[in-house]
C-alpha cells in the first residue's frame, strides 16, 4: 500500500519560531488484479498494454479506483511528484524473485485480467490473492509456469564447454596438465 499526506498547508509560527502543519488528507492506494479489472470493466481496455494508448482522463480513473478511501479522492492532489510515485509503486515488482532471462513470446501477447484470472486457476492460485499487489502476483505466475515448464536440453556446444571447463577446473585442482 502507497499512503500520501495531501493537501497540507504548511505554517509559520513566529512566536515559537517553528513551522507547524494544518489540515491535509491521508490517501492510500493499492494496485491489485481486482483493481484491474474493474478499471479493464469500465475502459474496455488493456491496462497492462502499451501498445494500447490511454488517455489522461483514464489514467486518473485508475488512481481514483486504486485509492482506498476514494471519497477523500480528489484529482487536484494528483501533482507530478504524487503521479511519479504512483507510477513508480506500479511498476514495483514488489518481490525479491528475479528471472535470468525473460522469454520474448509471452511479452507479445496482451494480458488482460481475464487472462491473469485464467493463468491463477491455471495455476491453482486462490482467487484471494486477486488482492496483492499486482506486481508480486504476476512474479508469483511466471513463478509457477517456469517451475511446470519442461527443461530444456542442453546443445551440443553447451555441453562441450561444460565439459572442457570441468577438465580445466580438475586439471588446476590436481597440478595436472592432463
Amino acid at each position: 500500500m502507497l499512503t500520501f499526506i495531501v493537501g497540507q498547508k504548511e505554517m509559520w509560527n513566529p512566536e515559537e519560531e517553528v513551522f507547524f502543519y494544518e489540515g491535509g488528507t491521508r490517501l492510500s492506494f493499492e494496485y491489485t488484479l481486482k483493481i484491474l479489472s474493474e478499471w479493464e470493466s469500465k475502459w474496455q481496455k488493456p491496462w497492462l498494454s502499451t501498445t494500447v494508448p490511454k488517455e489522461a482522463e483514464e489514467v486518473i480513473d485508475m488512481y481514483r479506483m486504486m485509492c482506498t478511501n476514494v471519497e477523500d479522492f480528489d484529482e487536484r492532489f494528483l501533482t507530478t511528484e504524487v503521479q511519479k510515485e504512483l507510477v513508480a509503486y506500479i511498476n514495483d515488482a514488489r518481490t525479491a524473485t528475479t528471472f535470468n532471462h525473460i522469454d520474448s513470446t509471452s511479452t507479445s501477447r496482451i494480458v488482460t485480467s481475464e487472462v491473469i484470472y485464467g493463468a491463477m486457476a491455471n495455476g491453482q492460485i486462490p482467487f484471494e490473492c486477486e488482492t496483492w499487489h499486482l506486481g508480486r502476483l504476476l512474479t508469483l505466475i511466471q513463478v509457477i509456469s517456469q517451475t511446470n515448464s519442461p527443461k530444456k536440453k542442453m546443445t551440443r556446444a553447451d555441453e562441450v564447454a561444460q565439459r572442457r571447463a570441468l577438465n580445466a577446473q580438475r586439471r588446476a585442482e590436481m597440478n595436472s596438465k592432463g
